[in-house]
């Protein structure tokens, strides 16, 4: 298991969100298991409505 940090960016980004929202800290097998992770997160803050498409960035979190 390894620590990602993934950053997560819209299609229509508010005024606010144009740099993204970073998510630290996300402790999974793979990137893609990381931003699995973050969107269903994200999903269940309220964070993916209405804003087109999201991008998931995950970088691998230097210890």
């Amino acid at each position: 298991m390894s620590t990602f940090n993934v950053t997560l960016t819209f299609q229509h980004p508010a005024w606010d969100e144009r740099e993204g929202l970073l998510y630290e800290g996300i402790v999974a097998a793979s990137k893609t298991e990381a931003n699995r992770k973050v969107r269903a997160m994200a999903a269940s803050y309220g964070q993916t409505y209405c804003q087109g498409r999201i991008y998931l960035k995950a970088t691998k979190a230097s210890v």
